[in-house]
């Protein structure tokens, strides 16, 4: 057990991590399933902020996570403009977007709920 909250910081500094991790993989993957996974994974991470304590995540770790969801959108975008993928994967990768804007949303939410 860590004292003065070390280890909830070091928890959350894993996720931030694992959200990099994750968008590095997305950034550098080219095969739709693979990207289309990535994404999920992403967004599953996210979903998983609120559930932490109010004392678990900094500001720096939200304006991270924030940073990290735009430029994961913007690769989407991207994807989605090339026009190289089936039309489902497509409408997947375009509601990836609106989720993801959902979970930083709901991280927001959270964050203002406890005053942090």
């Amino acid at each position: 057990m860590a004292i003065g909250g070390v280890e909830s910081e070091r928890m959350m500094n894993a996720i931030v991590a694992k959200v990099e991790a994750i968008a590095g993989e997305i950034a550098g993957t080219r095969h739709g399933r693979s990207f289309g996974h990535a994404v999920d994974q992403f967004i599953e991470v996210l979903g998983s902020v609120p559930d932490r304590g109010p004392g678990d995540l900094s500001a720096a770790d939200i304006a991270r996570l924030r940073d990290l969801a735009e430029g994961v959108i913007q690769l989407i975008e991207l994807r989605l403009e090339s026009d190289d993928d089936r039309q489902s994967r497509q409408r997947d990768l375009a509601g990836g977007v609106y989720k993801i804007r959902k979970q930083i949303e709901q991280i927001e939410l959270w964050r203002r709920h406890y005053g942090r």
